[in-house]
């Protein structure tokens, strides 16, 4: 039953406790090729093993302390997270500080940057955590299991209650080299959530969930567990990685469990269209799949209509498809589908589209086909000029900004931030946040574009990566396997480049260049682009988050570096040219004036010195004295000069010399940019 009247998350499932007790809350599936289940939580054993943890917990640290999260794939998540919320604590999940250095380092900014009081994992992670802890920050956090503990821990213990305004979750944000970002996340933002999704999805109390996503992201946590306890249904779990090995398996087992409920991003059912067989299919039964959520990255038209087409036999449905919107800083759902209503499509003119214009087109015509994300409440969603911010009207593509509760509080030890993107105003009406997603409203229905950060701004047209990296997997078999990334170069102009993964056995030099000439042949007539440069890459080498979306800036910043380790290049000559000076520390030339903030100032001036000394920026400390990388009184006249005229200041000849460093030099010109001296 959907929980009612509950002030805070915990409460939620001490409800289910109290009338479904006895109800099968979770499973995980070990072993997705026999459907083995290895272990399983009723709602009252969910409510007994948590208060449990919650006294283990409240004796270690208090409320509204950070609990860290790193777990296996299995169950004792599902406790740990709940213990979390029964104490009153933030939970913090994080992948297992395990593989890659990259991993690791991920994990330990998250803890550093969250101010970790505590930590959870299963019986077998524990003493890997705390090893792991002691040696990355030198002192000893409190580890411990989630589950097997001293059922004394719960006797007649009062456990915190937090309201509907206290912190639940800091929800950390895919990225692999910014910093991470936690999105703070109250009870309130979780419950209000939980009523979107139902509205969507409405498949009862009884119903039963089959997911793989990872449960540290948010529609993993949130679309899979969250919501599955609010509404007391069934949810069976199994490892992601079972799941890429065995896509088929994950339809095969929607048949053999009665399942009818599912979320996944698109790339599951591109995958699925990809390795199922006749044969296979011929054996499934899918009429009884009522829902499957598809988000978490770009959806894409032809996806869907493969999926529907090649598993119809089966008995799937169009109508079972629930396209939907969101991301973290909304909790998770902003917009979506009902159940039982096929996707909305809208085929229209790319030409008008690259323009900022939604124009419906004929079948045939240069058209680009989009799909909604449901209809839109008009009082949370707008659509807004990023640069007037102003709001715009139906048809014109724009900022998708949304408001209501259940947008989050913010990003966590970051006020400037924040700042920037939450509680923003527009046309007199605050609260709302900036996605930095680009969408239209049309006919009521929202449709999301791209990213306002990935597009491609190319002769003034606004170009979709996402548009460019479909037709490139349609080129030849070998691409559509892998995925791409393309992205635009501030310098050269105009200058477009495609990174793609290819499998290199059987390859020869005359396989590459046949393929690029074919990449660019057709990217230049289907999207009049100038040229591009192409990167052939080995599998696993373009960067995705964990829900699988594509990181284009990551992967600009790599390509930038040269740390692509490609198997094959054709760059054009002036990106050639165009890397080697900014590998050699010759840098793109940035400006700034008086209005610009000291860091963008600090930032230029690294870059001037950096130019006059011959030195690749990095080299250069913002710290450290001048005159020892050589700097002379020739080019310190010459910095002296430029920031003169950049800031309308008059300074000191000698200011080099007096203030010595990089930041020194900021901090003075900063005080004469504010009480102006004239210029001569």
């Amino acid at each position: 039953m959907i929980s009612q009247h509950a002030k805070n998350y915990a409460g939620v499932v001490r409800q289910q406790a109290q009338t479904i007790g006895d109800r099968q809350a979770f499973c995980f599936i070990k072993d997705m090729t026999t459907a083995e289940t290895s272990d399983t939580l009723s709602y009252r054993d969910l409510d007994e093993q948590a208060r449990r943890l919650a006294g283990w917990l409240c004796d270690r640290a208090e409320p509204g302390d950070r609990v860290l999260l790193c777990f296996p794939p299995g169950l004792d998540f599902v406790v740990g997270f709940f213990g979390c919320l029964y104490a009153g604590m933030v939970a913090v999940p994080a992948p297992m500080p395990e593989g890659f250095s990259s991993a690791r380092d991920r994990v330990a900014r998250i803890v550093e940057d969250a101010g970790i009081v505590v930590a959870l994992s299963d019986s077998a992670g524990v003493p890997i955590l705390e090893k792991w802890l002691a040696e990355q920050f030198g002192t000893a956090t409190p580890c411990g299991p989630a589950r097997g503990l001293d059922p004394a821990l719960d006797a007649g213990r009062e456990l915190p209650e937090p309201d509907t305004d206290a912190l639940a979750l800091l929800q950390y944000t895919s990225g692999s080299t910014s910093e991470p970002k936690g999105v703070m996340i109250t009870h309130g933002n979780l419950l209000s959530n939980m009523e979107l999704i139902s509205e969507c999805a409405d498949v009862g109390p009884h119903a039963r969930g089959f997911g793989w996503l990872p449960v540290i992201h948010d529609m993993g946590l949130i679309g899979q567990i969250l919501w599955m306890a609010y509404i007391g249904g069934t949810m069976f779990l199994a490892s992601p990685t079972d799941f890429l090995r065995r896509p088929y398996r994950w339809l095969e087992l929607i048949d053999e469990l009665d399942i009818d409920f599912t979320v996944a991003p698109n790339f599951a059912y591109e995958l699925c269209v990809r390795t199922l067989t006749p044969e296979r299919i011929a054996k499934l039964d899918l009429s009884g799949w009522q829902v499957t959520f598809n988000g978490a990255e770009p959806i894409q038209a032809a996806t869907l209509k493969a999926f529907a087409e090649k598993f119809a036999p089966a008995g799937f449905r169009p109508q079972t498809y629930v396209p939907c919107y969101g991301l973290a800083e909304a909790t998770l759902m902003v917009s979506g589908k009902r159940r039982g209503i096929e996707p909305t499509t809208a085929i229209v003119d790319a030409d008008s589209l690259a323009l900022g214009k939604l124009v419906h087109a004929a079948p045939g015509s240069g058209e680009h086909v989009l799909v909604g994300s449901g209809a839109v409440d008009r009082s949370r969603v707008l659509i807004v000029d990023p640069a007037r911010r102003l709001p715009l009207s139906d048809g014109n593509v724009g900022e998708v900004w949304v408001r209501g509760a259940s947008v989050a509080r913010g990003y966590w030890r970051q006020d400037a931030l924040t700042a920037e993107v939450f509680d923003q105003s527009v046309a007199g009406e605050s609260g709302y946040f900036r996605t930095g997603d680009l969408g239209v409203i049309d006919s009521d229905e929202l449709f999301i574009t791209g990213r306002l950060k990935d597009v491609l701004i190319v002769r003034g047209r606004n170009l979709y990566p996402q548009d460019l990296e479909l037709a490139v997997r349609r080129i030849d078999p070998r691409l559509d396997k892998y995925p791409s990334a393309v992205f635009a170069l501030e310098e050269p102009a105009d200058s477009v480049v495609i990174v793609q993964e290819i499998r290199p056995r059987g390859l020869w030099e005359t396989d590459y260049r046949d393929l690029a000439g074919q990449i660019r042949a057709t990217l230049v007539r289907e999207f009049s682009i100038p040229l591009p440069s192409i990167v052939f890459v080995a599998p696993g080498s373009v960067l995705r988050t964990t829900s699988g979306k594509i990181q284009r800036t990551a992967m600009k910043e790599r390509f930038a570096a040269a740390a692509l380790k490609p198997l094959h290049e054709e760059l054009t000559d002036a990106v050639t040219e165009f890397r080697q000076r900014m590998l050699k520390g010759e840098p793109q030339m940035m400006t700034v004036n008086a209005e610009s903030s000291p860091d963008e100032i600090r930032t230029w001036l690294l870059e001037r010195v950096a130019h006059y000394l011959d030195r690749p920026i990095a080299k250069i400390a913002a710290d450290a004295e001048l005159a020892e990388y050589g700097m002379d009184s020739v080019y310190s006249m010459s910095i002296i000069a430029e920031v003169e005229d950049a800031l309308l200041i008059k300074i000191d000849e000698m200011a080099v010399w007096k203030y010595g460093t990089v930041n020194a030099l900021v901090e003075y010109a900063m005080t004469l940019v504010r009480t102006p001296a004239p210029l001569s």
